[in-house]
């Protein structure tokens, strides 16, 4: 439970950073109402989903709260470009916010269909979660915990289901910061983004994980079926 809590006060203490700095820079306070929204729906959101996973998989919630460290330079560089993707796509939505304001929809639009896509990625990351007790932040084979091949669930539809989920709750994200154009880029963004972890971590599991080339064999998506 320590480990939890200290885990979703870092983690909201970087969402919040990440929302709002950006906004203060741009407006010189933080008066903005989506930005918070988006705050609280983070926190609600990883309070609740977090509580859930410790109560079934108290072992994924400690892999995931473990103090991340990249196992080569590669996935050291790979994880690098997956922050500066997050941290760019941020600084951009609140500059189309409060400056830009490239495509526009009605506020009561962009809130609510930004919500539904928010929560679409959050059942992704949760179904993903509760299927994948290895789903780990960094590349690497848990032998301690007898790591095995999972090709169930979103599996059976694409070998990174994560990143899936990830990319719908940030275009979501967008929408409820009111930014249309941070929804529409996070896709070619963050699979762009995503593309060096899901090489490396493909890598390391068809030499390391038994069974794995089969499935990569069977599975041919990454993040979007019988697309890419």
């Amino acid at each position: 439970m320590l480990r939890f809590l200290a885990g979703l006060t870092v983690q909201m203490a970087v969402f919040t950073a990440l929302v709002m700095v950006p906004a203060w820079a741009l407006t010189g306070g933080l008066d903005w109402r989506r930005g918070w929204l988006a705050v609280s729906i983070a926190f609600a959101a990883s309070a609740i989903g977090g509580l859930w996973l410790l109560k079934t998989d108290p072992g994924l919630v400690r892999e995931r709260t473990s103090i991340p460290r990249p196992q080569t330079r590669a996935d050291g560089l790979a994880t690098l470009l997956i922050g500066l993707s997050v941290i760019g796509w941020f600084v951009g939505a609140a500059w189309d916010v409060h400056r830009l304001h490239l495509v526009e929809l009605p506020r009561a639009v962009s809130l609510w269909v930004g919500l539904a896509i928010f929560l679409i990625g959050l059942g992704v990351l949760l179904w993903t979660f509760r299927v994948n007790t290895f789903a780990a932040p960094v590349v690497k084979i848990q032998g301690e915990r007898h790591q095995r091949v999972i090709d169930k669930g979103p599996y059976a539809l694409v070998r990174h289901p994560m990143f899936m989920g990830a990319i719908l709750v940030l275009a979501g994200f967008g929408l409820i910061l009111g930014s249309t154009i941070a929804a529409l880029v996070a896709l070619p963004l963050f699979v762009i983004g995503f593309l060096p972890r899901m090489v490396i971590e493909e890598a390391t599991l068809r030499r390391d994980l038994a069974g794995y080339a089969d499935y990569e064999s069977r599975v041919r998506s990454r993040i979007l079926p019988g697309v890419f």
